[in-house]
């Protein structure tokens, strides 16, 4: 994810599973993944130092599961049609209190207010989709939250994102998804595998 100046802002951890599974073992299975993975090897292997954001699921939130990453360098993206119950509300409001920087991700133009609205830093929007952003201005009113052009294909898309007010940019223009494999894990991490199973 690049900002104005070219320059790398954070990047996107995700986490590849067969798509023959239902979508919604899939999502928990991939956050439990990448959870792991950080605290295995360490959220700096995979950003070199810069934020991370990583995809959220209902359960990864209200239970917490997400806080063994550092709040400096996390941010939580969570779906824009994630139902919002009032205990998850309010852990949103708890995890933004622990430091914690939130995105609405999968935006979709609905003139209803969000109830994260207030705290929310990013909002990621699938720039193929997008005609012009005069919605989306309208329905960020009053907020600081950011737009994150997702999907940006081509320079003419890039040129034109910037254009019409984005600050940050993703997509297959800049670069493809980098595959970790076979990772080898230092001996001094043992004793966290052990911990994770422990738990």
């Amino acid at each position: 994810i690049l900002g104005l100046n070219g320059l790398v802002h954070a990047y996107e951890l995700l986490f590849h599973l067969n798509s023959d599974r239902q979508t919604g073992a899939n999502e928990l299975e991939a956050t439990r993944s990448i959870l792991d993975e950080m605290v295995v090897f360490g959220l700096e292997r995979f950003t070199g130092g810069s934020p991370a954001f990583i995809r959220c699921t209902d359960e990864s939130l209200s239970e917490l599961l997400v806080t063994v990453l550092s709040p400096e360098k996390t941010i939580l993206e969570i779906p824009f049609a994630l139902d919002m119950s009032p205990k998850l509300l309010a852990t949103c409001r708890r995890l933004k209190q622990m430091g914690y920087r939130l995105a609405l991700v999968d935006f979709k133009n609905d003139p209803t207010p969000h109830p994260l609205i207030d705290l929310i830093e990013y909002v990621k929007v699938d720039f193929t989709g997008v005609g012009d952003c005069d919605g989306i201005d309208q329905w960020l009113d009053g907020s600081s939250a950011v737009m994150v052009a997702d999907g940006i294909q081509t320079q003419e898309e890039y040129r034109k994102a910037r254009a019409v007010g984005f600050k940050y940019f993703q997509g297959f223009y800049f670069c493809y998804p980098e595959p970790i494999r076979n990772a080898k894990i230092s001996a001094n991490r043992v004793f966290h595998i052990e911990i994770l199973r422990q738990l």
